[in-house]
């Protein structure tokens, strides 16, 4: 109850309006007058209930200036109201509404039910018309003054109206003839347009329409005449009379062309619909007789509630607006007069008003400060506002202005009054345009879009009508009570049938607030945008922004085009803002009408160039609230309406979007044609002959222009024509010949990467800049989506002339691969022979051949085990690591400690169970590290717990196993995950009112397509859900798929996660689970499992190609089996036979006898006849095969870690495979006394009731059984051994040795590594490694980089080789953009250097932090590229005095005893010159021309070594600058020379004068190629690029300038700022000038030197130049790099893969409720 109102009521409980405002209003204190309006039902029983009270009244029931009372009115002065306003009394308004019902029968005889047109202001005298016309039992219909003439008559001719009464405002002649007409009072208006053969029985007449001017002198005398002498006429009515009928927006903006009508609507009102008393009541309870002022025309329906409903529901006085009587504009200035002057308690206002009024005080008009006086002086509740959705902005500046709040009301024509604002309910943060549902109403939201609380509104009202009015055809059959009219069309349209009762149709979406329960308007659902695709998008925000964040723009509407794929902008521009050719503003003194179509067209393309830019502004801010489909607007969507027109709106000032889309529907779809380029442009003027010509030229040019890009970027068709002519063939067989360079393809394909960035940029003006583009990002990370690809589909058609769909950017979902696909250029293997499966093992004698290696693990399990480690240590001390249930959660509700007999319905006796995140050490499920899963914000938040864990434990597993996660692209990896169908976090979303995105794809089957969509692998990929045995069956299959070829590597991971305490109950009645809170498996006490959740993921590989591939392998599965349970006692049974059978068939398929295995790692969930039935089929098979002194071991990893369910099985596995590698079988918990059930002599068998080391025989290596069984009755066992190595399986086992003392063990320890190092040192000096590491981001680079830090300290204390560590950091890493590097032997010298190099990325992210946003990534600060990159190497060489430094021969010497390229192609270069010149030799004492042989082989030979080492992308451009003797060696590096002619130019250049001659005679001696690279060549001051040649010319003029070293700035100036890196070469130490001018003009360009001077570091050049190389973000062939690494025999070291740190995510939280614990 709030207000005396009863909110509580449901209207659906109540067959009579009566009652039902009783409950209402009635509730809580009677009042009679309330009472006795309840039970009024027709017009004159509502005037009569008034007329007994007020019949003797002299109170005001009209107050208006003099100028609207005439004739038959007597008005006098008021003391309540100031001159010269004055007022007629109740007393006075009876007596003539009766004479005036009197005259209108004497004079017109209208029968009952008669429908007679009123064109009208709002006046006295038409309100006094109205009642007079009711009490005649007629029908009124209220016509605007504004319709054209035309529609008037349709209006007229649809409801077949009997005659119109009309006052100044109706001019339809000449003023002259008209006012003639009106003097004369009565006359026809003949038909504009024939009548119909269905219409010549109109009650108009043939000839036309009656007309009666209302106001006539003579009929007003003889009112007031009648009224002296008493006379009345009253027809009682019915309650079901149709009193007046409304025409909609599609009736007063009909369009008539050719005699005929647009459809039309009229809605047809009874009494108790024309301003119904319910409504007056709610906003009236406490002043049932308030002061209405009337501005809203009467032929609205806020009009005509609020005025013509207001005298016959509540007796109130209404007063009337300033105006003249043939005025019908809104004036604000007088209307705030007015309000000032009468204090109204109610002033019903459209929205447009109240915008008009804030204008005035935005102006500062002299009368603000008396205005705001006044309203600030009335009621909160004066000031309604209706008929269209309000401005926010303007509401709250109007509350905050005057303290009064604008009662905002929301209605229909068809439903009356729906939603109000409840000032008297306590106002929501955030909700302040949110109105309530009016008390009499129930609501239904049908939903829309993904958001349950968002949708079109449905309202049970019993004040509806039931279908629209129109005039009824001949031979229809209805049920009126109008006389040939019907009053039920659209009836099926209007309403929907819900739970057995008739909903209206609102056609509004509205957002309905989860925590106050109110209403937020959203839009119209014509409003809404409904593209082909079946997206849905709301257009008023878009239009709203622009409008108001544009000065120059008037308003704006979006429309869909013809093809339902592009939204067009019509825009009405505010011409006076708009900035003409010569600088000055547009002239709005111009008469559009003098306009040619010429001059429009040219001042409508410069408003378009304006308006767009403006647009363009708001489109390219994010922060911005507009949907993507608007930021894909182009200049092309943008259409300026004519000069002097205005865009079609409604009476309220809304726009008409059904008016202009049949006003510009020409225009659409030339837009249409020129957003899908099948035009250029369109002139408005163009006939359609002209049109036709103009697009076969257009066609033409646009295939001309089609072959000219094409040369640009040459595309390649897969297909083949069966016929080709002889030139085409001949131009084959040249292309053949002069097959492209890789610079030329990385050129053409960078070239495709623009031309697409610059079609997203036109789409999605928000686009970041190209610098910041990453080329590698999935289109809809840029907003493309399937609206968006259809554009981009057809302007990269339109660009290259290329056919593109929608599907070619689905396969080629990037920048980069699309360009590549533009180009031709695309992967040729990407779907070849490469993803072919390997055929089945077809050697049965081979026993590795159906051998699957684990390699890699990853954990998630309670007690905040995540990773090997920590659950080892739990099982190896025995830890119970079950708690109570974590406080964010959901799962102690309904707890209650008592037997489960005796639990009630949601309550359970659960105390305790195993929650991943109960120590604050690890990261809560609601963290998420989205950035690094590609997942946008959204999209995280909608993101199931459990697929977070999987995508966590994915990538941990594949880093566990030394793989690089982006190494598997594109191959046959299988995805195999264990999950069930819960939506626990679906519900708790959906309970917090968010809706998940598509994008989110949360179902089970969503996260195994996920993983393989983010990892980019074509394996096979699905979803397992076997209940308790899901995990172990998702091995199972993954090693089916791997030994039947199906695929080459596996992720297989299960997944559990507990967040309420919904299946606690079931569990808990059916005494499943343990209400002490253990698993007491094997125990007597056993009383069922503990409820725990978790995550284990394994990556599994062949046997064979593990081994080969010199993987970390942490256990070998020899074989797995999986089966049913048979039939039993019930479904939820186990069965002793079924595990018998599939036990058998798994060691099998194993190749294993009981005997040897020696451990079984039971399902064993603590339930006292499973595990006997489990213990019991143990028996069946292995009985006899093991002895008392080797019994076989029994354990559940359940006693642990509680019941995992569908993570069970391969939490065992886990168990098993830290077993194996410890050699220990950790204790079983919870155990004391055996259960008696049973049997354990048969084996025998004994449970490990400590942890006892576990034995091995002879040495082979160690197996065990781990089973899993389903609580449906699936069975699944695995059969597991330890790996190790063959040396170590056949080397002898050593005896054990007794224990040694501490101390001596030290010491002992201390004394070996000693002798150990010094053995190193004398055999062989040690080599130099790289480590690398890599992250997404600065912070989580450091964070690794300290866990590394770890590693290297624990590896020095235990003196271990870092061999195997650096490895894996090169080969078994994905490298991302952040990047550090370290160098060392051992790992006392890498903890060093990385410790600095840590320090001084510390202070570099300092110093970046204090800098702005352009320098922040400086130098070693690896920069994160993401779109095209130019680099430069720079050869800077002396060619005179050169002095080789002891480093560079130091360096040739490794590399030519280390790597084999450069070895060849050295020794290659030194036959080369031996050939050339004589008696010249790298080892002995080098002059110039020696030193110039030197530089010149060294630096070749280190370039084909570095085209193999660094690998090249066609993304990145390498511009090669040469200065001095450098220039020669850049020209022969980009391939304008060969070595050999490079060679024997130097011998030319040995002479002292360079001979023009010789250079001419040498020239043309050589086969100067083409360059394959591009080079600088400072001594021209020139780039050669792909396919340019060397002149004799340039040839000379380098010769003679080969001594000077210049043109530095030039070089940096134009390709410094472009470029992303900088490496310098140079033994001669020119450095300084380049580095020098570099810094100064851009600081960002990151410089590498090869060549450092030796005093500065021991490491080799080599090393130093590749970690440069890597920290610059290069991509490394690491396998190129550690071949050189050789073992004593001289042969490849076989380095293997280890452990290393997990990458550290950089979680956020994303969680629909805040979590406080």
């Amino acid at each position: 109850m709030v207000g005396g109102i009863n909110f509580d009521v449901d209207p659906r409980d109540y067959d009579n309006l009566y009652d039902l405002g009783k409950a209402l209003y009635l509730n809580d204190q009677y009042n009679p007058e309330i009472d006795g309006l309840l039970k009024t039902e027709t017009i004159y029983e509502k005037l009569k209930f008034y007329y007994d009270i007020k019949k003797d009244s002299n109170d005001p029931i009209f107050i208006a200036k003099p100028n609207l009372f005439g004739l038959p009115f007597k008005p006098e002065p008021h003391p309540d109201y100031p001159s010269p306003w004055l007022t007629v009394s109740y007393k006075q308004f009876y007596v003539l509404l009766k004479a005036f019902a009197y005259v209108l029968k004497k004079r017109f005889d209208l029968e009952p039910h008669s429908r007679v047109g009123i064109v009208s202001n709002a006046s006295p005298m038409n309100i006094l018309l109205i009642h007079a016309l009711w009490l005649n039992r007629c029908c009124v219909i209220e016509i605007s003054p504004k319709l054209s003439n035309n529609v008037k008559q349709f209006w007229v001719r649809m409801l077949d109206m009997k005659m119109i009464f009309y006052d100044y405002t109706l001019n339809i002649f000449n003023e002259e003839k008209q006012k003639e007409l009106n003097e004369k009072g009565e006359w026809i208006w003949e038909w504009e347009y024939p009548l119909k053969e269905d219409e010549y029985d109109l009650s108009a007449g043939f000839r036309g329409i009656p007309m009666f001017f209302m106001e006539n002198v003579e009929f007003c005398e003889e009112i007031y005449q009648c009224s002296l002498e008493g006379k009345s006429f009253i027809r009682p009515g019915h309650k079901d009379d149709i009193i007046i009928m409304l025409g909609t927006s599609s009736s007063s903006q009909a369009i008539i062309k050719d005699g005929n009508c647009s459809k039309m609507k009229f809605i047809p009102y009874k009494a108790i619909h024309c301003g119904h008393l319910f409504r007056h009541f709610l906003y009236n309870k406490d002043n049932l007789h308030p002061k209405v002022m009337v501005v809203a025309p009467l032929y609205h329906s806020l009009g005509s509630g609020w005025s013509m409903g207001q005298i016959m529901n509540t007796g109130s006085p209404l007063i009337f607006r300033t105006q003249k009587k043939y005025d019908i504009g809104f004036v604000p200035e007088n209307i705030l007069d007015d309000i000032i002057e009468t204090k109204p308690d109610v002033v019903p206002l459209f929205p447009i008003n109240y915008v008009e009024f804030k204008r005035l005080f935005d102006e500062n008009h002299p009368k603000c400060e008396i205005w705001e006086k006044g309203i600030r002086s009335l009621p909160r509740r004066c000031f309604l506002c209706g008929g269209a959705p309000p401005n926010y902005d303007v509401m709250c500046w109007f509350e905050k202005k005057f303290k009064i709040p604008i009662n905002n009301v929301c209605g229909a024509t068809e439903g009356g009054l729906f939603l109000y604002k409840n000032i008297d309910k306590p106002q929501v943060p955030g909700e302040t345009n949110y109105i309530s549902r009016c008390p009499w109403l129930h609501f239904h939201l049908e939903r829309v879009s993904d958001d349950p609380n968002e949708g079109e509104l449905y309202i049970y009202n019993p004040f509806s009508i039931k279908g629209y009015a129109t005039r009824a055809k001949k031979g229809e059959f209805y049920e009126s009570t109008l006389p040939k009219i019907r009053l039920d069309l659209e009836h099926d349209e209007l309403y929907k049938t819900i739970n057995g009762l008739e909903y209206y149709k609102t056609n509004d979406i509205w957002k309905r607030s989860p925590v106050s329960g109110d209403y937020g308007y959203v839009s119209r659902a014509d409003d809404v945008i409904n593209f082909s695709n079946g997206l849905k998008m709301n257009p008023l925000p878009f239009e709203s922004t622009v409008t108001y964040e544009c000065n120059d723009i008037k308003q704006c509407c979006l429309l869909l085009d013809d093809t339902q794929c592009e939204v067009v902008c019509f825009v009405e521009p505010e011409w006076s803002k708009i900035i003409m050719e010569n600088g000055k503003p547009f002239d709005t003194t111009i008469n559009p009408e003098s306009l040619s179509r010429e001059d429009q067209n040219k001042f409508k393309k410069i408003a378009q160039s304006q308006v767009w830019d403006s647009i363009y502004q708001v489109l390219s801010r994010s922060s911005q609230n507009i949907s993507n489909w608007a930021k894909q607007l182009t200049i092309h969507n943008i259409y300026v309406v004519d000069y002097g027109k205005r865009f079609p709106t409604t009476d309220k000032g809304s726009l008409s979007r059904r008016v202009a889309k049949l006003e510009y529907s020409e225009v659409l779809k030339k837009i249409s044609k020129l957003i899908n380029g099948e035009i250029d442009s369109f002139d408005e003027d163009i006939k359609e002959e002209e049109e036709e010509k103009e697009k076969e030229k257009e066609k033409d040019e646009v295939i001309e222009n089609n072959n000219t890009k094409a040369k640009e970027i040459k595309t390649k068709d897969s297909t083949t024509q069966k016929e080709i002519s002889k030139e085409q063939e001949q131009e084959q067989e040249h292309e053949n010949e002069n097959k492209k360079s890789q610079e030329e393809i990385n050129e053409e394909i960078q070239e495709a990467i623009k031309l697409i960035y610059e079609a997203i940029k036109e789409i999605v003006p928000s686009t970041p800049e190209f610098e910041e583009f990453n080329i590698n990002a999935p289109f809809t990370i840029y907003s493309i989506d399937s609206i968006g690809t259809r554009k981009l589909t057809n302007i990269l058609g339109r660009r290259t002339g290329k056919p593109f769909t929608t599907s070619t950017l689905f396969n080629y979902g990037t920048t980069y691969d699309l360009a590549k696909y533009i180009t031709g250029y695309t992967d040729k293997d990407k779907f070849g022979k490469d993803l072919i499966p390997k055929s089945i093992v077809a050697n049965k004698k081979d026993i590795n051949s159906n051998k699957i290696a684990i390699i890699g693990m990853a954990l998630r399990l309670p007690g905040a085990i995540n990773n090997a480690k920590s659950f080892w240590m739990a099982l190896a001390k025995g830890k119970d690591c079950i708690s109570t249930p974590v406080k964010d959660r959901k799962l102690h509700l309904g707890y209650v400690d008592k037997p489960s007999h005796l639990l009630n319905e949601n309550e359970h006796n659960i105390p305790r169970c195993g929650c991943y995140d109960s120590r604050s050490n690890v990261a809560k499920p609601s963290e998420f590290d989205a950035e690094f899963f590609n997942c946008l914000p959204e999209e995280a938040m909608a993101l199931d717990p459990r697929h977070r864990w999987i995508l966590e434990t994915s990538w941990e597993a594949l880093e566990n196993s030394g793989i690089a996660p982006n190494s598997l692209e594109n191959t046959i990896t299988g995805v195999f995950l264990g999950i069930n169908d819960s939506h626990d976090y679906h519900d708790l979303m959906k309970e917090n009112g968010i809706t998940p995105p598509i994008a989110a794809h949360s179902t089970p089957s969503g996260i195994v397509g996920r993983l393989s969509y983010f990892y980019k692998l074509f394996g096979p990929s699905f979803t397992i859900d076997t209940a308790c045995s899901t995990g172990a069956s998702a091995l199972h299959s993954a090693c089916r798929s791997l030994q039947f070829g199906d695929c080459d590597l596996s992720i297989v991971s299960g997944v559990k996660y507990l967040y309420t305490s919904n299946d606690f109950h079931r569990t808990s009645i059916a005494r499943m689970t343990s209400p002490k809170g253990r698993c007491a498996t094997f125990d007597k006490d056993a009383d069922g499992f503990v409820p725990s959740e978790g995550c284990v993921t394994f990556i599994l590989k062949r046997y064979e190609d593990a081994i080969r591939d010199h993987d970390n392998i942490l256990s070998v599965i020899l074989g797995t089996s999986s089966g049913q349970s048979g039939i039993r006692q019930s479904i939820s049974a186990p069965s002793s036979d079924g595990q018998v059978i599939n036990l058998k068939r798994a060691l099998h398929f194993a190749g294993v006898d009981p005997s040897d295995i020696s451990f079984v790692e039971t399902h064993g969930t603590g339930t006292p006849l499973g595990d006997a039935i489990e213990v019991n089929a143990l028996n069946q098979v292995y009985k006899g095969t093991h002895t008392s002194e080797n019994p076989l071991i029994i354990g559940s990893v359940k006693t642990n870690i509680g019941h995992t369910t569908e993570v069970a099985g391969l939490a065992g596995v886990a168990k098993v495979i830290l077993s194996m590698q410890h050699k220990y079988i950790p204790k079983n918990l919870h155990f004391n006394t055996l259960n008696p059930e049973i049997d354990i002599e048969s084996i025998p068998i004994q449970i490990a009731t400590k942890t006892i080391p576990w034995e091995n025989k002879n040495n082979k290596p160690r197996i065990a059984q781990v089973s899993s069984f389903g609580l449906q009755g699936s069975i699944v066992h695995i059969i597991l051994q330890e790996y190790l190595p063959e040396k170590e399986q056949n080397e002898p086992k050593e005896p054990k040795e007794p224990k040694e003392p501490k101390e001596q063990k030290e010491q002992n320890n201390e004394i070996e590594n000693m002798e150990k190092n010094k053995d190193c040192k004398d055999s062989k000096k040690e080599e130099d490694h790289i480590l690398t590491i890599s992250a997404k981001s600065p912070l989580a680079l450091l964070e690794l980089s300290n866990n590394y830090l770890n590693i290297l300290e624990s590896m020095e204390d235990n003196n271990e080789n870092i061999e195997n560590l650096c490895y894996t950091s090169n080969i078994g890493r994905q490298h991302f953009n952040y990047r550090i590097s370290a160098i060392g032997k051992n790992a006392n010298e890498f903890y060093e250097d990385l410790e600095q190099k840590i320090e001084t990325y510390e202070q570099q992210i300092e110093l970046s932090k204090q800098q702005q946003q352009q320098q922040q990534q400086q130098q070693q600060i690896s920069k994160n590229n993401h779109g095209l990159t130019q680099n430069l190497e720079v050869y800077i060489e002396n060619a005179k005095n050169i002095d080789i430094s002891p480093k560079i021969n130091e360096t040739v010497e490794k590399l030519v005893s280390t790597n084999n390229i450069f070895k060849q192609t050295f020794e290659n270069c030194e036959s080369e010159i031996q050939n050339i010149f004589e008696n010249i030799s790298f080892k002995e004492t080098m002059d110039d021309t020696v030193s110039q042989l030197y530089i010149l082989s060294f630096y070749y030979s280190l370039q084909q070594l570095n085209e193999s080492l660094i690998i090249k992308d066609n993304s990145s451009k390498i511009i090669y600058g040469g200065f001095g003797f450098g220039e020669l060696v850049s020209i022969v590096i980009g391939g304008g020379l060969n070595i050999t002619s490079a060679f024997t130019l130097i011998k030319l250049l040995s002479n002292d004068k360079i001979n023009e001659n010789e250079i001419s005679s040498w020239y043309n001696q050589q086969d100067i190629p083409k360059f394959q690279k591009s080079a600088y060549i400072s001594s021209l001051d020139k780039v050669f690029k792909n396919g340019d040649t060397l002149s004799q010319k340039d040839i000379l003029s380098i010769m003679e300038n080969i001594h000077e070293i210049k043109n530095i700035s030039s070089f940096i100036e134009n390709y410094g700022n472009k470029s992303n890196t900088m490496t310098l070469y140079s033994m001669t130490g020119h450095n300084e000038e380049i580095k020098k001018e570099s810094n100064s003009k851009y600081p960002n360009l990151s410089i590498t030197e090869f060549v450092v001077e030796s005093s500065t570091t021991e490491k080799s050049l080599i090393n130093q130049f590749i970690m440069n190389e890597y920290n610059q973000g290069k991509t490394i062939n690491w396998d190129i790099y550690n071949s050189r690494f050789e073992n004593e025999e001289g042969h490849q070291k076989s380095l293997q893969k280890i452990e290393l740190p997990n990458y550290p995510f950089q979680r956020s939280t994303y969680w629909p409720i805040s979590l406080n614990n």
